[in-house]
């Protein structure tokens, strides 16, 4: 509804300001004709711009001179042309013919400035800063200078304007960049609108359109051309209202998305971030889990350390205890009494017994081969039933006879004997015992 109703009060407002008759005189431009007798001159008090001078007008191109002067003040001081070739200040000129496209019958908005202090000299056209440069150190305004408007010092050839000019004042103030800009966006047919710099303004255009006048210098109505610029400036808005409207709709639809993406993404990151903390409580049961797991593994560790140390001395002391138990002589079961022959119980005491009377009577003697021998031949018990070849083993063979070793050869039988109660005694049965029971160290059975 808004940008509707722009368009209508911006006619309303051109429609009081093009028809008040307050303003009927200032839409008059001054159009100067073909031939270099066509000028302004008079001569202005200078002593007001010696610190600064800023100097503003509108200008259009009728014909194509070969110098359309706009200005120029005597001796060189200030110079401006419309098609930007010669822009002096001070006998120092800038040619920026080349940054002006001039088309004729079109208006330009055109600004020179200069400040003592910074010396330095600035061309605007169409409210943009084409060029500058820096004067010299020093130099000021020739207070009486004579001021020719339309030709470059009057009546010189080919130097004529040939156009038409509006709204040409004299500020004795440097304007800023924003000031120009504003006075050409403000437009043409609005001359005090953008004025921000009233009483600075020294040579004022209502007074020169009052000067006496050389030649052809007539005054042109351009409230018609105002009105075209008006209604184009107005169609112009209206589009670029329309573009707006346009571009608002589809910024108002894209926000409607984002907003909505957006809203997505909030619900995504409340959700990751409700994950992340189960996974952060998650990792820290794992984590206690873990080093629970690592105090269980440490004490786990410790107790088999214990248990090999353990292991190791229970090894060692079955190994001890192998190397001097069971040691049975399976020899003795090839003598003709056992040899074939099944064990019966009478057997079975016999071999348990057949140390004990002998076994007490040779404690103190060092067992050697020879005495073995010696106690074989001579030993009474029946058939030679005694089992003599045991004392040939590591455990007795060079060592003198104790009571425990004596024990021990009087009980190496004990355990073993009933068990063979009831077996025949063949040559590959004493083989298989005594390779089973040497290659165990051990007999096991209870």
């Amino acid at each position: 509804m808004i940008f509707s109703t722009i368009p209508l009060f911006l006619i309303f407002l051109f429609h009081i300001v093009v028809t008040s008759p307050s303003h009927q005189e200032p839409y008059k431009a001054l159009r100067f004709s073909e031939d270099p007798s066509s000028f302004i001159q008079f001569t202005p008090d200078f002593t007001p711009f010696q610190q600064a001078i800023s100097v503003c007008c509108w200008v259009k191109e009728n014909s194509s001179p070969t110098y359309p002067t706009i200005l120029y003040v005597s001796g060189g001081e200030l110079t401006m042309l419309a098609d930007g070739d010669y822009i002096g200040l001070f006998n120092r000129y800038m040619h920026l013919d080349s940054k002006i496209s001039v088309i004729r019958g079109r208006w330009y908005h055109q600004c020179a400035t200069w400040e003592y202090s910074t010396r330095s000299h600035k061309f605007y056209n169409n409210g943009v800063l084409i060029g500058s440069q820096t004067t010299r150190a020093g130099r000021r305004f020739t207070t009486s200078a004579t001021l020719t408007i339309g030709n470059w010092g009057g009546n010189v050839g080919s130097h004529e304007l040939a156009g038409d000019l509006y709204d040409l004042n004299f500020y004795a103030t440097e304007l800023s960049g924003e000031d120009v800009r504003r006075m050409y966006n403000i437009g043409l047919c609005q001359p005090g609108a953008g004025r921000h710099h009233e009483q600075a303004r020294l040579i004022r255009w209502e007074d020169i359109q009052r000067k006496s006048r050389s030649g052809n210098v007539i005054d042109v109505d351009i409230s018609g051309e105002c009105v075209s610029l008006l209604r184009q400036r107005l169609a112009n808005i209206t589009r670029q209202l329309d573009e707006t409207q346009a571009e608002l709709s589809e910024t108002n639809e894209a926000l409607s998305e984002t907003s909505e993406a957006l809203s997505e993404t909030q619900a995504a990151l409340i959700e990751t971030q409700q994950e992340l903390n189960e996974s952060q409580e998650a990792l820290i049961e794992t984590q206690q889990a873990l080093n629970e797991t690592q105090e269980f593994l440490v004490e786990t560790q410790e107790a088999l350390e214990q248990n090999e140390v353990h292991l190791n001395q229970s090894l060692e002391e079955l190994s001890r205890y192998n190397q001097s138990h069971n040691k049975w002589d399976w020899g003795l079961f090839k003598a003709p009494q056992y040899l074939n022959q099944t064990i019966s119980l009478e057997q079975s005491q016999n071999i348990r017994d057949s140390w004990d009377e002998v076994a007490n009577k040779i404690i103190g003697f060092r067992i050697t081969p020879e005495l073995v021998r010696f106690w074989q031949a001579v030993d009474c018990e029946a058939e030679n039933s005694r089992p003599w070849s045991m004392l040939q083993s590591d455990e007795f063979m060079g060592k003198i006879l104790t009571r425990d070793l004596v024990r021990k050869l009087s009980g190496a039988w004990d355990r073993l004997s009933d068990k063979l109660v009831g077996v025949r005694m063949t040559e590959p049965v004493i083989e298989l015992l005594s390779y089973v029971t040497n290659a165990t160290n051990c007999y096991c059975g209870n």
